[in-house]
């Protein structure tokens, strides 16, 4: 074979590797933007369900009431108010939506809460959590303890 035959071959072996190697690496690199996506998503689904949750728990605590929690997610303010790490960025519009309505139950109230994500105009509904309280007579939304049994 003449020194042009192999030039020729060995364009066309290059040729042909690029061939299914720039395919391949472009799907890599679709495979790392989708699980970047994925991975935000996922974060903003686990920081959604532990809003919803600690406001449940606030108000089985009486610590807060439903009325104080519903709408905007307030900063958080504690003992070193750093905050967490996993606390929701002061600039992501995060909502709460707690409702309240009578169960078959006698003196429990089942109430949901919602976490919602405002972005761009648009509210996305990414946790909710519903569960059977006792709240105080006086109808202040607060969660009361009853004597085991009975009612007050």
């Amino acid at each position: 074979m003449s020194g042009r035959g192999r030039t020729g071959a060995l364009l066309l072996e290059v040729l042909l590797a690029l061939a299914i190697m720039v395919p391949a690496g472009l799907a890599i690199l679709a495979l790392v933007g989708q699980s970047g996506d994925t991975l935000i998503a996922a974060r903003e689904r686990m920081i959604a369900a532990d809003l919803a949750n600690s406001a449940m728990a606030k108000i089985e605590a009486g610590v807060e009431t439903i009325e104080t929690l519903d709408g905007p997610v307030k900063p958080w303010e504690g003992e070193g108010a750093a905050g967490f790490a996993d606390a929701p960025p002061p600039d992501q519009e995060w909502e709460l939506q707690i409702e309240s309505e009578p169960s078959p139950f006698a003196g429990l109230v089942r109430v949901s809460v919602v976490a919602i994500k405002n972005t761009g105009g648009t509210a996305r509904r990414l946790a909710s959590c519903h569960r059977l309280v006792r709240l105080g007579r006086s109808g202040d939304g607060r969660a009361t303890e009853w004597p085991a049994g009975g009612t007050r």
